[in-house]
């Protein structure tokens, strides 16, 4: 997912979010807010806070766009362990919407 590749790409490291809550907020896309441990091999486990944004980009969408893009949030991920490239990107990618990760 959007975690595990961005953390790939920024720190050469592999890890895992292991989720304990998650909320959706709607925003000029929408926001999923998660609570989890991260998990490295030969690390030790660490609470995070991560937000991951979903906003439309240059698009003028109508409602229902928003809410099916929500309502597909969770379906058709592909496998975290990708090397990369449009085979690795997420459904809402694909679509256009641009993905952003935070962590606090």
């Amino acid at each position: 997912g959007l975690f595990s590749r961005t953390v790939r790409q920024q720190c050469g490291s592999n890890v895992r979010l292991e989720v304990s809550t998650a909320r959706i907020q709607i925003i000029d896309g929408f926001e999923v807010i998660v609570s989890g441990t991260l998990l490295g091999k030969g690390r030790v486990p660490l609470f995070h806070d991560v937000e991951c944004l979903f906003e439309m980009n240059n698009v003028d969408p109508d409602a229902s766009l928003v809410q099916e893009t929500a309502k597909s949030a969770g379906a058709n991920r592909g496998n975290d362990g990708g090397a990369g490239g449009d085979d690795d990107k997420l459904p809402e990618e694909r679509e256009g919407i641009v993905a952003a990760l935070r962590m606090h």
